[in-house]
């Protein structure tokens, strides 16, 4: 174990070479999913829609 870190050690030491790796390839970027503008603006309704249903069901429960 000993012999094996001095190795290490001394390999450290004596190597003043810099070595230049080339870099990993970038991936390629995955295409973004998109929505149709009519999937789009049926769902932003749907969420408004709900939100006035949430809070009117809040304020008739709990009469806020």
């Amino acid at each position: 174990m000993a012999r094996a870190a001095d190795a290490l050690l001394r390999e450290i030491r004596m190597s003043n070479v810099i070595k230049f790796e080339r870099p990993p390839e970038p991936k390629a970027p995955k295409p973004k999913k998109t929505l149709s503008p009519a999937l789009r603006k049926g769902l932003i309704f749907a969420g408004i829609a709900l939100a006035f249903v949430a809070s009117w069901g809040y304020f008739t429960l709990f009469g806020g």
